[in-house]
C-alpha cells in the first residue's frame, strides 16, 4: 500500500515530463480514443459487410427476377412459330372435316385423273400436279405430290375420296403457309401421304414398298399409339435434303371414332436456334435442351451438331459441366409450370434461368455465372469502404481534438486516482492534483468530488458486500441441496420419484435412439396390495413398500435405478444391458421380493409378491411414451396371467 503511492506519482510525473505534444497527456484519454477508433472500425466493417450482403442479396434478387423476365420474353418472342403451326393445323383439320362431311363425291374416273398406279404397285399423284395444273381459269396449282405404298392393294372409295379432298386442300393452303414453314403434308393410317413441297417431288420418288406407318413419326399419330389423340411434335432432326434443322408438328383428325388423317407441318429452326443461343452479354450464354437428354442448340456446339448431321446426346459429349446442368434441370422439370424458374448450379456456381418452349416442350436455359454478381457486390463494397474510411478519419480527428483540449488532463488525474484505488491506495484522493481537479468550479470539479465520495462509499460497501455474499452463498448452496433431494426422491421410500424417472427415461431414450447404448424398463406392481393395507393397516403397507424397494435396490447394479412410479407401482431402469441380461436381473428382483417372506394372509401365496413387465429398447419404439405404454401393457398381462410373474 505504501509503495504504491510513490510508484503511481512517479509514473504520472514521467508521463507529464516526456509526453509528445500530439499525444494525449493521460492514458485513459488514449484508451478512449483507441476504443473509439476500434469500435468505429468495427462498425464500419460491420456496416460494410452488411451493405455487401444486402447489395449482393438485393442484386441477386433483382438479377434473378430479370433473368426470369429475360427467358420468359425470349421464349414468348419465339413461340409464335410453334403457335402458328398449331393454329394452322387446327384450321386445316376444321376445313378438311367440313369438306369430308359434305356431299362432295368423286368417282373412279375422277380419282384416276389425279392418281395413277406405277409398275411397282404404288399409287402416286400424277407428275403434272407437281409441275403445275390449271384447275380453273387463271388458277395454277403446283408443287404437290402424293404417295400410297404398294402394300395397299385395293383403295376403298372412301380412301380415294379422302386423297382427292386432301390434294385440293393441301394445294390451296400450302402456298400460303410455306413462307413460314418448310412444307405442308397430310399422312393417313392407310400408308398414304399428300405433300406440298415445291422444292422436291417427294411423292414421285418415294420407294414403292415404303411403309410410312412403321416409322416413329407417323406411328405417333395412330390411334393404337396415341389413344388420347393429342397433337405430336417430333424430335429435332437435320434434313440432309434441305440442309436445315427441322421439327414436325402433326395434328391427328378423327371423325366418329375413325382416324381420317394427320395434318402436318415441317418447321425450319435454323434462324430461331441462332437467335435464341446468341450471347445476351459478356459472360452469359443460352442453350436449348430437350427433356430426353438431347442438346438442341448451344452457342459453342452448333457447328459440331451440323457436322454430325444430327442432334447431340449430352451423355456422349463428355462435358461434365453440361451433364451436371442437365441433371439439375431434369430433376426440376416435373414441377416446372409456365412461369420461368431459376435454379442454382452449386458446383459450377452458375444460376440457371429456364422455361419451357411451348410445343416441343424443350427447355430454354440462360446460364448466369455467380461471379458476375460478386463483381458487382465487390465494386459497391469498395465504394462503401472508401466512404467509410473517409468518415472514420474525419470523425477521429474531431474526437482527438475534443479529448485533447477538454477532457484529457482531468481524465488523467482521475485515471491515476482510480489506479490507486484499484491497488487499494485511497490516499491519492487527497493529493494536490486531485484536490485541484476536484476544486474546479465546473462539471469537472463536480465529477472529481463525486468520484471521491463514490470511492469512499465503494470502500465501505465492498467490505460489507463481501461478508454478505459469503453468507448468502453458503445458505444458497445448502438450500439447493435440500431442494434437489426433495425434488428427486420419494419421501417415504427414499427411492427416486416419478419426476426423476421422467428425466432419466427421456435421456436414456434419446441416447439409445442415437446409437449410444441401450436400456430396459421393468414396471412392477405389488400383488394384492390393497387387501394387504386393509388387513394390516397403511403403516404396515408403507413399511412393506420400503422393504420391497430396499430389496430391489440391493438386487440391481450400481448403474441401474429404482423409482417409486406411483402408489405400489415401482419402475426400474436397467442401463445398457446386453441381450438377455435384463431378464436375468428382473427374475432376480422377483426372487428377492419373494425371499422377504412378508406375511400376506389375503394373498393366495400367503406372502407379498410382485408382478412385472419387462421391455427392452428397440428401434421400433418411436417415442419414450410408447415404450412406457408397452411395459405397462406387459405388467397387466402378468397380472391377468396369475400374478407373481414376469412378462417380457
Amino acid at each position: 500500500m505504501n509503495d504504491a503511492k510513490p510508484k503511481s506519482r512517479e509514473k504520472g510525473d514521467f508521463a507529464r515530463r516526456f509526453r509528445v505534444p500530439f499525444l494525449f497527456p493521460a492514458s485513459l484519454a488514449k484508451e478512449v480514443a483507441l476504443k473509439t477508433a476500434v469500435w468505429a472500425v468495427l462498425i464500419m466493417l460491420v456496416l460494410t459487410g452488411a451493405a455487401y450482403v444486402y447489395l449482393f442479396k438485393n442484386s441477386e434478387a433483382r438479377t434473378l427476377e430479370n433473368l426470369k423476365i429475360y427467358v420468359g420474353a425470349r421464349v414468348e418472342s419465339e413461340r409464335f412459330l410453334f403457335d402458328l403451326a398449331r393454329d394452322n393445323m387446327r384450321a386445316f383439320a376444321d376445313e378438311f372435316l367440313g369438306m369430308y362431311v359434305s356431299e362432295t363425291a368423286f368417282g373412279d374416273e375422277e380419282f384416276e385423273t389425279f392418281f395413277f398406279r406405277d409398275e411397282h404397285g404404288a399409287t402416286r399423284l400424277r407428275p403434272e400436279y407437281f409441275s403445275g395444273v390449271e384447275h380453273t381459269k387463271g388458277l395454277l396449282f403446283k408443287g404437290v405430290s402424293a404417295f400410297i405404298g404398294n402394300n395397299q392393294k385395293e383403295l376403298s372409295p372412301e380412301f380415294k375420296r379422302r386423297l382427292v379432298l386432301s390434294y385440293f386442300l393441301v394445294a390451296r393452303l400450302g402456298p400460303a403457309w410455306v413462307n413460314r414453314f418448310a412444307n405442308l403434308h397430310v399422312s393417313m393410317p392407310e400408308n398414304g401421304l399428300v405433300i406440298y413441297w415445291p422444292e422436291t417431288a417427294w411423292g414421285l420418288h418415294a420407294r414403292p414398298d415404303l411403309v410410312m406407318t412403321d416409322g416413329a413419326v407417323i406411328k405417333a399419330t395412330l390411334q393404337e399409339f396415341n389413344p388420347e389423340r393429342k397433337p405430336v411434335w417430333t424430335g429435332l432432326y437435320y434434313d440432309l435434303t434441305a440442309n436445315h434443322w427441322m421439327i414436325t408438328y402433326q395434328h391427328p383428325l378423327d371423325h366418329e371414332g375413325r382416324h381420317l388423317l394427320s395434318a402436318s407441318l415441317d418447321v425450319y429452326l435454323d434462324d430461331l436456334m441462332n437467335r435464341m443461343v446468341a450471347r445476351p452479354r459478356e459472360g452469359l450464354y443460352n442453350f436449348i435442351v430437350s427433356l430426353d437428354g438431347k442438346l438442341v442448340a448451344h452457342p459453342d456446339r452448333l457447328h459440331q451438331a451440323k457436322e454430325r448431321k444430327g442432334v447431340l446426346d449430352i451423355e456422349k459429349l463428355e462435358d461434365p459441366a453440361l451433364s451436371r446442368m442437365y441433371e439439375i434441370l431434369s430433376a426440376s422439370a416435373g414441377g416446372m409450370g409456365e412461369e420461368p424458374l431459376v435454379l442454382y448450379d452449386e458446383r459450377g456456381e452458375n444460376y440457371l434461368a429456364t422455361t419451357k418452349i411451348p410445343g416441343p416442350e424443350w427447355l430454354f436455359v440462360t446460364v448466369y455465372p455467380k461471379r458476375l454478381l460478386l463483381e458487382q457486390a465487390h465494386e459497391s463494397a469498395r465504394l462503401i469502404l472508401f466512404l467509410g474510411a473517409f468518415f472514420f478519419l474525419s470523425f477521429m480527428a474531431v474526437v482527438v481534438l475534443v479529448l485533447r483540449r477538454s477532457v484529457a488532463e482531468p481524465i488523467g488525474v482521475l485515471r491515476r486516482a482510480s489506479e490507486g484505488i484499484t491497488e487499494g491506495d485511497y490516499s491519492l484522493l487527497n493529493d494536490k492534483e486531485f484536490d485541484a481537479m476536484a476544486g474546479a468550479p465546473n462539471e469537472v470539479g463536480l465529477l472529481g468530488r463525486a468520484f471521491r465520495d463514490m470511492a469512499c462509499s465503494i470502500r465501505d460497501a465492498s467490505r460489507l458486500l463481501e461478508e454478505k455474499i459469503a453468507i448468502r452463498t453458503s445458505e444458497l448452496a445448502a438450500a439447493n441441496r435440500r431442494l434437489e433431494e426433495l425434488s428427486l426422491l420419494d419421501p417415504l421410500t427414499k427411492a427416486f420419484n416419478r419426476r426423476a424417472f421422467d428425466g432419466d427415461m427421456q435421456r436414456a431414450f434419446d441416447q439409445a435412439r442415437r446409437g449410444k447404448g441401450s436400456f430396459a424398463l421393468m414396471l412392477c406392481d405389488v400383488d394384492f396390495f390393497k387387501p394387504y393395507n386393509d388387513t394390516y393397516g397403511h403403516e404396515a403397507g408403507d413399511r412393506a413398500l420400503q422393504r420391497i424397494i430396499e430389496a430391489m435396490t440391493a438386487s440391481v447394479r450400481p448403474d441401474d435405478r429404482v423409482y417409486r412410479y406411483g402408489g405400489e407401482e415401482i419402475m426400474l431402469l436397467f442401463n445398457a444391458p446386453y441381450p438377455g441380461k435384463s431378464k436375468e436381473i428382473a427374475e432376480r428382483i422377483l426372487d428377492a421380493v419373494r425371499s422377504l417372506n412378508m406375511e400376506h394372509s389375503a394373498c393366495p401365496w400367503k406372502k407379498l409378491t410382485v408382478s412385472a413387465g419387462l421391455e427392452e429398447f428397440s428401434s421400433l419404439h418411436d417415442t419414450a411414451v410408447n415404450m412406457i405404454l408397452e411395459v405397462d401393457r406387459k405388467l397387466y398381462l402378468a397380472k391377468n396371467q396369475g400374478r407373481d410373474r414376469l412378462v417380457t
